[in-house]
């Protein structure tokens, strides 16, 4: 997930310079997407069903880093409002629907 994440930021997969810093968002979007979800995966099964999901919202994050609690910024006469929620609507429509059963169970 890392390579994918790495070529859609346009960055060379040689260059490891900013490895720990994608593994940390790669790590915030698994946590995000489980809890989102409810259930416990394995990693084998977490990156079978949400492995798209995972990178994308670690791009989000990447991406987003300095705006952290940020939900509107204007500029002289332009306005810009972002999501304040954890995962955007747009990356929790692919993920389908929260387990609602009790309690965590592990896929």
């Amino acid at each position: 997930m890392l390579d994918l994440m790495k070529e859609l930021l346009s960055m060379a997969l040689v260059d490891t310079s900013k490895d720990t810093i994608l593994s940390f968002y790669l790590l915030k979007s698994k946590q995000a997407i489980i809890k989102y979800k409810g259930i416990a995966y394995t990693d084998e099964a977490f990156e079978l069903e949400f492995s798209n999901q995972s990178v994308e919202l670690a791009i989000y994050y990447y991406k987003n880093r300095d705006n952290v609690g940020l939900s509107s910024v204007s500029q002289g006469g332009r306005s810009l409002s972002k999501e304040s929620k954890l995962i955007p609507t747009a990356i929790m429509s692919t993920l389908g629907l929260p387990y609602v059963r009790g309690g965590l169970s592990v896929l």
